[in-house]
């Protein structure tokens, strides 16, 4: 219901700005991926999947790679100081709903998430690096490339010119 409560997301996004108010001016990407392994013990998540420097370098001064890891994933993103300014980990922030509010484009992969998001019309890109193996492995309900209600990347350089050229696929977010 929260998705649908304006009153209630300005709440949520005045609270959050009044914390960090170095972020009420930029763009914010969400990065949100679910883990990868068995279960919660042996939850991880690939990091060399992405390239820092590259998100750093796209970020420039208005955007902001926000980090949300999975809450199995106990390893945190090993984010170099000098990037630390424009790719910040909040994945110990309690509520993910909440960062929605404040997210202009949501990047996950085979998680959930995508689906309270897609309520606010926003861009959302699947990084599947690993797609045909977790598709394999783990398994998917449906088909990622047939039913993903969003842009589909399944290398990191296409998940970036995505990110250049914002051609986010958005039709199929507000289809969904």
């Amino acid at each position: 219901d929260h998705f649908l409560d304006p009153a209630h997301m300005d709440r949520v996004k005045e609270q959050f700005y009044s914390k960090w108010p170095s972020l009420a001016d930029k763009q914010i990407i969400l990065f949100a991926p679910t883990f990868r392994g068995a279960g919660q013990k042996e939850a991880w998540y690939d990091y060399s999947s992405l390239d820092l420097k590259q998100i750093y370098d796209y970020c420039g001064n208005d955007t902001v790679f926000m980090v949300k890891m999975h809450p199995f994933i106990r390893t945190p993103i090993p984010i170099p100081k000098a990037y630390a300014d424009r790719i910040v980990d909040f994945s110990d922030y309690p509520d993910i709903n909440e960062l929605f509010y404040i997210t202009d484009i949501l990047i996950t992969d085979y998680s959930s998430n995508f689906y309270e998001f897609s309520l606010l019309k926003k861009p959302i890109l699947f990084y599947t690096y690993d797609r045909e193996f977790y598709e394999l492995t783990r398994g998917v309900h449906r088909s990622v490339l047939r039913y993903a209600p969003g842009r589909v990347c399944d290398s990191f350089n296409e998940l970036m010119n995505v990110l250049k050229t914002k051609d986010y696929e958005l039709n199929k977010t507000c289809q969904f």
